[in-house]
């Protein structure tokens, strides 16, 4: 996680969890000397290796998607336009305009037609982010539903147990999945991608297993988690089977 964070913009949207999680740990004693090392070597071998960078520029050198072969243009403008032309029906879902498009765009309507940070997405159009959140949110319970079956809804269950039974774990991990579902939600303008869901779906796993071992669920949420996913992965393999028995994939080096 050190390494993401000197690495990728992105991975800011986990601090908040992180600095949960360490107080929780803290309190409850259990983290070892040696561990304690190992984070501030490894956050110090980042920081040297960002010395130049924070000379040059005075900030850290994050992954920079601005370069020339984009024309100028950065990824949050071609998402945002992207979103744009599918709304109206000019680009089907889950594709992008190409950076051609987006530079053409920006050049006939002007520098501020677009916005050029994520920051600046959330704020461009109020009522479009509105929108979107509420999209993608559902779009990351369709998917969660679909890849960890209860456990893209543990929020609702950790946090009851933090309230009822003072179960701090459940309570931070329901706390931590919910956080970052809606950041992610409300950060991405365009489309979500699957991988970005997994420490959403991670967290989720965890936590319905922590309720299952604590004693206190009922054996029923157990056995109606693993059958959803039986049925999910029965499912699953079915459509997968029949997508290549249609396309003969197995056919084309024949």
């Amino acid at each position: 996680m050190i390494t993401s964070l000197f690495t990728r913009q992105m991975a800011i949207i986990y601090l908040p969890i992180i600095l949960a999680g360490l107080i929780l740990v803290y309190q409850q004693k259990g983290i070892l000397r040696k561990e304690y090392l190992a984070t501030l070597s490894t956050a110090l071998v980042w920081f040297v290796l960002n010395i130049p960078s924070i000379q040059a520029n005075g900030f850290i050198s994050f992954d920079n998607k601005d370069t020339n072969q984009q024309m100028g243009m950065t990824w949050a403008q071609r998402q945002y336009l992207s979103q744009l032309d599918f709304n109206a029906g000019k680009l089907t879902e889950f594709t992008h305009v190409t950076w051609q498009d987006t530079f053409n765009y920006v050049q006939e309507n002007g520098e501020t037609s677009l916005p050029k940070t994520n920051m600046e997405s959330i704020l461009f159009d109020p009522v479009l982010t509105i929108e979107e959140f509420i999209k993608d949110l559902a779009y990351m319970v369709y998917s969660g539903f679909r890849q960890c079956g209860l456990g893209v809804f543990f929020p609702i269950l950790g946090i009851w147990y933090f309230l009822k039974f003072g179960n701090r774990e459940l309570g931070y991990l329901g706390g931590a999945q919910l956080f970052t579902m809606l950041v992610i939600a409300l950060m991405i303008i365009s489309y979500i991608e699957i991988r970005w869901l997994a420490p959403v779906f991670i967290m989720g796993i965890i936590g319905i297993e922590s309720v299952n071992r604590s004693g206190k669920a009922s054996t029923f949420l157990d056995f109606s988690n693993q059958l959803i996913l039986f049925v999910l992965g029965v499912y699953g393999s079915w459509r997968y089977i029949n997508l290549i028995l249609e396309k003969q994939t197995f056919l084309s080096s024949v």
